[in-house]
């Protein structure tokens, strides 16, 4: 039996085609080949960071077991390729006690730090969404064995503030949600591909500014507040199993 292929809508579907266009180029075989071999499927990579009170860069891997485990993630496989057009940040947090994350299930991944959700108040150091805001005037790079494919993509194209406010629950706040049109994600030109088996590494670096309380942990006395906090990147396009090669990265226009 064949492989199934899933397509997206037409109105992506166009740099999914031109992709495979020019990754069966390189590859000396044919579209066709590669729909009849190999298992096409729409893919969101989830790539995550706990923050903290130190740091003023991050980095983030899209395959599995190179970075510390971080639950509800979705990673690649060695073996995959994965075509993408389409990035954004999520903020979002987990439960936090004895040093311990946990329940990262319960938690809204948020397309903006909200400051009705993201409460926390400092004094010196700032409030809890101000210091998120330095990931928001930051910047995003990606480097493929150590060659810049993505240079200084400026973090508040890759951010979706709604204009309302957090109210009740995640549902109420017109940022969450995928649809319509992958709510919250910047559609890239170009597309690009990336090979599982190279080191391909995406890095996030802050704006400059004080970071004591962006870790959502904000103490009182030697009560903590039970949470922690933690960035995303989001990252959608198709997953191709088993075409890995240890190719270098393609960028299509």
């Amino acid at each position: 039996m064949e492989p199934i292929n899933i397509f997206a809508a037409d109105a992506i579907r166009n740099d999914l085609e031109r992709a495979l266009m020019i990754l069966a180029q390189s590859r000396g075989t044919s579209v066709e080949t590669i729909k009849q071999t190999y298992n096409i499927t729409p893919f969101l990579c989830l790539m995550a960071v706990y923050l903290n009170t130190t740091s003023s860069t991050y980095s983030f891997h899209p395959r599995g077991g190179v970075d510390p485990a971080v639950p509800g993630t979705a990673l690649l496989d060695q073996n995959d390729v994965f075509i993408f057009n389409q990035l954004g940040l999520r903020f979002g947090r987990c439960a936090y006690a004895s040093n311990t994350p946990s329940n990262h299930g319960i938690y809204p991944k948020l397309t903006y730090p909200d400051p009705n959700y993201f409460t926390g108040t400092g004094t010196t150091a700032g409030d809890e969404s101000d210091q998120l805001k330095e990931i928001v005037n930051g910047y995003l790079d990606l480097k493929v064995s150590g060659q810049a494919v993505i240079d200084k993509l400026a973090c508040s194209e890759l951010v979706f503030n709604p204009d309302a406010t957090f109210t009740s629950s995640p549902e109420a706040l017109p940022a969450y949600g995928g649809s319509p049109g992958y709510r919250g994600l910047s559609k890239l030109d170009p597309t690009f591909i990336i090979d599982g088996m190279n080191d391909n590494e995406f890095t996030v670096q802050l704006a400059n500014g004080p970071k004591g309380n962006i870790d959502g942990n904000i103490s009182t006395g030697t009560t903590d507040s039970g949470v922690r906090n933690i960035l995303y990147i989001a990252a959608a396009g198709w997953k191709l199993k088993n075409f890995a090669n240890g190719s270098k990265a393609i960028a299509c226009s």
